[in-house]
């Protein structure tokens, strides 16, 4: 399948359009690796959740550290979403820079993680954030994330399920921090 006919399929309205752009993600070689990168980059501000998801996993693949400033952006500018998505696209971004491993990502992670004290917070997105963290290994990120796991404790429920729970996430929190 030539590149053409997989962009031509990720711009329809195809049940699978998203698949398309996964595929892209895989096809880059020498010769077409900088017309996928720009088309990817396009896409990361879809208004399909699928398209815009499989578009910010593929674009990290392709262009590593070089991604880092866009998926930036893609996190910043979909905190608020229209459609209440939010944690979808957030999600994929935050794995995406986890498995880029830059530390230039380090800032926009521990931002992620000081919104949680925000209302509607999910312990299981900031359990995303924290394995990204995590994966940095920076000082900064690593502080953060030992301050994350004391705000967990201190918050932490008396109902023995519910306090379980957060023991877990507060675990995940200071074994990413090194602790």
């Amino acid at each position: 399948v030539s590149v053409e006919a997989l962009m031509a399929v990720a711009d329809s309205d195809a049940y699978l359009n998203y698949a398309a752009v996964e595929a892209l993600g895989r096809a880059a070689n020498p010769e077409t690796a900088q017309r996928i990168a720009v088309y990817l980059g396009g896409r990361l501000n879809a208004q399909d959740l699928k398209v815009l998801s499989a578009a910010i996993t593929a674009y990290g693949r392709l262009m590593g550290y070089e991604a880092v400033p866009a998926l930036v952006e893609v996190i910043r500018s979909n905190r608020v979403r229209g459609d209440g998505f939010e944690t979808m696209v957030l999600t994929a971004a935050v794995e995406t820079l986890g498995r880029i491993s830059s530390a230039a990502a380090a800032a926009v992670l521990i931002e992620e993680l000081g919104r949680s004290s925000e209302k509607g917070w999910s312990l299981e997105y900031g359990s995303v954030v924290v394995h990204a963290l995590g994966m940095l290994n920076t000082p900064e990120g690593n502080a953060a994330l030992r301050t994350y796991a004391d705000g967990l404790a201190a918050k932490r429920p008396a109902d023995p399920l519910a306090g379980r729970y957060y023991d877990v996430k507060i675990s995940e929190a200071k074994k990413a921090a090194g602790m």
